[in-house]
């Protein structure tokens, strides 16, 4: 499946809540599996927005082991420009689209429906 690397980014933090859920065996297991593939390709991403961040960043005052950047930066539209096109950039990932059958939510727990937009290519919900 194509990817940009903007849904991998995305993509992430959404199926990491996912997996939390108690879900029936078959549907947790390919879960899992699509997690541990987007978190294979989310490594990588990750790594090269370090980089830009060491690139473009300053040095926090009151932590100087810490580099980062923030809107406002003399070099944001700089790092954004190249995050930008971090984004957009089209992977393979061997993954197949997941199809889950949600259950009727506990006490308290809630999913967001933005987590299923933002899984649109890789979850289907029903």
């Amino acid at each position: 499946m194509k990817l940009t690397n903007g849904e991998v980014w995305m993509a992430k933090p959404q199926l990491d809540k996912l997996v939390e859920l108690e879900l029936p065996l078959k549907t947790s297991l390919e879960l899992f599996k699509l997690s541990k593939k987007i978190n294979e390709e989310f490594i990588p991403i990750n790594q090269t927005n370090q980089g830009l961040i060491k690139k473009h960043g300053t040095v926090d005052k009151d932590n100087p082991k810490t580099i980062g950047i923030k809107p406002g930066d003399a070099n944001w539209s700089d790092y954004m420009e190249e995050f930008a096109e971090l984004m957009s950039l089209e992977i393979e990932v061997d993954v197949e689209k997941v199809e889950v059958k949600l259950p009727e939510p506990k006490e308290g727990e809630t999913i967001k429906a933005k987590a299923f937009i933002i899984l649109g290519n890789l979850v289907g919900v029903s």
